[in-house]
């Protein structure tokens, strides 16, 4: 009984051994999403044509249950009559397999609430633009606004990176009762202002230009290397939970670039907060009993609000992202966004640059949605979401789809994932071997196909065990703060500012947070 015993006890240990090696979602992962399964080791659907929705739409792929993956085989833009609502677990949408200028969401009937809403757990969405646009206010029930881009509710290990999100009446980004979130290296911008027919400029509850909300029980969000820009407030406001906030840009907030409250804990390090032009600085607000720890950010940071507290250290992390603001920036204007970058992220990242541009009421404002080119998808005979060339060149047989799902070098990631990997990381290889060349946006040999394709059944969990993984991010071991150099201050007076000016903002301020607290809560409740 007792060798039994011991042999139950090995076997365990075996297998949390084999779980702690699982790898990330994709190499680079980061934070709290980023150990997100996706679709690994599942069916790949082959999104074939830009419809709202049946055979070889990206609606049937993301809506479908099981473990699954979307690639494209057609670029531009998808008009959606009502959102698209991710339920079932296990999902990845490769945006960087579109060919052509890659893809863009946005709504046609524009009375519905979003774009994109998750509600499943394992998510892993990459390179992907998503834009709202505007809506009539008498569309909403009451008479109330507004619409998100896209909601993580009811969710857990969600990732999203190199995404475009823009064009919201609400929040560009929503997340409520959502844990283990991820969102990095991506564009939050353009929240529309006075974007329904009966805004006015005198009615602040009418000014809806906001970038990130976190509330409900959400906790455990990564926010990280991210471009926010022109979103008059929330980049982000934190309700709930643990948040990381580093590495990121916030431009041309015309309020507190970051809000905490009820109860919150926020590492803000490693920033940068550029204020809007005619404003000389930058600050997190922190009302409501929330508490935030600030190091290393390229702007005065104040705390100020009832019930404000200045953390002395960092709350702790399981993971570990020591960041420079500096280089940081750097990184966020060359490399956020979904790629190949469209016209209009350029316009962005070109007025972060040149100290420019102000908040939009419309889509027009800024020449409205980037019209996108179709493009030519690679070969792909097997229908296995890889080119055909990839897998001649990384000893895979082109005609036999099952090698998708086998790990050539036992780095734990599929054949099919190092392939998603090698389109963006710009080696053409993760864990060995070589890579065909591929890149996104330019047109390849093969012609697209029609119809909505499917290869493999759906499986179960999708689990590979393996040796260690390539890329940034780790997840355990569980380190604290990311500690960077550089001083800020924090619970001071605020620089070169009016501060008799700043007291009414923030009084204001307060009132609009309290009166959105209230309608959201009509909104649940109703």
């Amino acid at each position: 009984m007792k060798r039994l015993s011991l042999a139950v006890a090995g076997v365990a240990a075996l297998m949390a051994s084999e779980a702690s090696a699982a790898p990330l979602a994709f190499p680079g992962a980061a934070g709290f999403g980023a150990a997100a399964k996706g679709g690994r080791g599942g069916a790949v659907y082959q999104v074939t044509n830009l419809n709202d929705s049946g055979s070889g739409s990206l609606r049937a792929c993301a809506e479908a249950n099981g473990p699954r993956t979307c690639v494209f085989r057609v670029g531009g833009t998808i008009e959606l009559q009502n959102e698209i609502t991710v339920s079932s677990p296990y999902l990845t949408i490769a945006g960087q397999t579109a060919p052509g200028g890659g893809i863009q969401l946005r709504l046609s009937d524009q009375n519905k609430r979003r774009v994109l809403r998750i509600s499943a757990s394992d998510v892993v969405i990459r390179h992907l633009r998503l834009r709202r646009g505007a809506t009539a206010r008498s569309a909403y029930p009451g008479g109330t606004c507004c619409g998100d881009t896209v909601a993580i509710q009811d969710a857990s290990r969600v990732i999203l990176d190199h995404v475009s999100l823009g064009f919201a009446t609400d929040e560009n980004l929503d997340l409520n009762n959502a844990q283990d979130v991820t969102v990095q290296n991506s564009i939050i911008a353009y929240g529309l202002r006075y974007a329904t027919d009966s805004d006015t400029v005198s009615d602040p509850a009418q000014h809806h230009s906001m970038g990130t909300l976190v509330s409900g029980s959400s906790t455990r969000f990564t926010l990280y290397k991210n471009l926010m820009a022109f979103n008059m407030n929330r980049n982000p406001r934190l309700q709930a939970g643990l948040n990381d906030v580093r590495g990121n840009v916030v431009y041309g907030a015309q309020f507190n670039p970051i809000t905490a409250s009820s109860g919150a804990q926020v590492n803000v390090v490693g920033n940068t907060f550029d204020p809007r032009p005619g404003r000389g600085f930058s600050y997190v607000i922190n009302t409501r009993s929330a508490s935030a720890y600030a190091e290393g950010n390229d702007s005065p940071v104040a705390m100020f609000g009832s019930g404000a507290s200045k953390a002395a250290n960092a709350f702790a992390l399981p993971y570990d992202l020591p960041v420079d603001a500096g280089s940081a920036k750097s990184e966020v204007l060359a490399k956020a966004g979904a790629q190949p970058r469209d016209s209009l992220d350029q316009l962005v990242v070109g007025h972060v640059k040149a100290g420019s541009g102000s908040v939009i009421d419309s889509p027009s404002d800024v020449g409205g949605w980037p019209e996108l080119g179709s493009g030519k998808a690679p070969a792909d005979v097997d229908k296995d979401g890889m080119d055909d060339l990839w897998e001649s060149a990384n000893g895979l047989n082109p005609g036999n789809a099952n090698d998708r799902n086998a790990d050539r070098n036992g780095d734990g990631y599929t054949n099919l994932e190092e392939y998603l990997a090698s389109l963006v990381d710009g080696s053409g290889t993760t864990g060995g071997g070589t890579t065909g060349g591929d890149t996104t946006g330019g047109d390849t040999t093969g012609g697209d196909t029609t119809g909505g394709d499917t290869t493999g059944g759906d499986t179960t969990g999708g689990d590979t065990t393996g040796g260690d993984t390539t890329g940034g991010g780790t997840t355990g071991g569980g380190t604290t703060g990311g500690d960077t150099t550089g001083g800020d201050t924090t619970g001071g007076d605020t620089a070169g500012g009016d501060t008799a000016q700043e007291d009414r903002w923030q009084k204001w301020q307060e009132w609009r947070e309290r009166w959105e607290e209230r309608r959201n809560r009509w909104r649940r409740n109703g």
